[in-house]
């Protein structure tokens, strides 16, 4: 999510580089509007900000609220957002569950 968002910043030739330590994404991601978020489209955008959350800071501090307004669904991506804990899962695979591939000649 932290790369999608900063290939926006800085078009076409910029870069924007995230030091990946949590204070760095965290202090990255208080600063975002809300709709720089993938995910969050202009209707989102104003429902939001009619409750006053217009930056990823706000989706943390007003969790609370989130919760209560949004479905499950909706409002837990909102606060991994805020927090910068994006959706793509990792799995690790066992040593002895992993399969050989066997070339055929």
């Amino acid at each position: 999510m932290i790369a999608k968002i900063c290939s926006d910043i800085n078009k076409p030739n910029g870069q924007t580089y995230v030091e990946p330590d949590y204070e760095s994404v965290i202090s990255f991601m208080n600063d975002r509007p809300i709709r720089k978020i993938p995910g969050v489209g202009g209707m989102l955008e104003t429902t939001l900000k009619s409750m006053g959350i217009e930056t990823g800071k706000d989706l943390c501090n007003r969790a609370a609220d989130l919760l209560i307004s949004f479905e499950e669904k909706r409002s837990t991506f909102l606060i991994r957002s805020g927090l910068a804990i994006g959706s793509t899962r990792h799995h690790v695979a066992d040593d002895d569950a992993c399969q050989k591939g066997i070339s055929v000649a």
